[in-house]
């Protein structure tokens, strides 16, 4: 006789022994069609992020890091600057550069292009801003060239993370 605490074993029926049926074949195939197109779908993203990063390292070698380490050699003068004048002076060169980078094209990448753009787009109004602050001692300017330059350190920031991701060093 079975103890109270335990209960008998579940019978078996018939439909547990039944060979699969159209619905379980059909579900059986669903699934295999649905891991297909997983693996497809992944195979793609790894295929699209290695093409991603070779044309982004074709961008960076032929002139995309020059443009980039031309453009921190004039912040580094521009806050090196003793006086209003140096400043000045630095700041001048700064949108010729950023000219040159934008008309060097766009990041073959969705995700770095828009932190380069956002980037260029801060440093470029800090660039007028500092113009402008130091030739007219304008102390207003001047306090927005501070924001804007965080800007664009904030968005360089974001695009030295995107570029480890795509396997370069900055």
């Amino acid at each position: 006789m079975p103890s109270p605490t335990t209960s008998p074993a579940p019978a078996r029926t018939a439909a547990a022994h039944r060979p699969a049926t159209r619905t379980s074949a059909r579900l059986r195939r669903a699934g295999a069609a649905t891991t297909a197109a997983f693996l497809l779908l992944a195979a793609t993203a790894c295929s699209s992020t290695s093409s991603s990063s070779s044309a982004f390292l074709n961008w960076w070698n032929k002139g995309g890091k020059q443009n980039l380490n031309t453009l921190r050699a004039d912040a580094r003068a521009q806050g090196r600057a003793p006086d209003l004048n140096a400043m000045y002076t630095a700041c001048t060169v700064i949108p010729g550069h950023i000219q040159a980078a934008r008309q060097y094209g766009p990041i073959p990448d969705k995700a770095a292009q828009d932190h380069w753009s956002k980037y260029l787009d801060s440093y470029e109004a800090a660039a007028k801003d500092c113009i402008t602050g130091t030739k007219n001692h304008d102390t207003a300017r001047l306090e927005k060239l501070t924001n804007e330059l965080t800007a664009a350190q904030d968005e360089e920031d974001l695009l030295q993370a995107r570029i480890g991701e795509l396997g370069t060093k900055v």
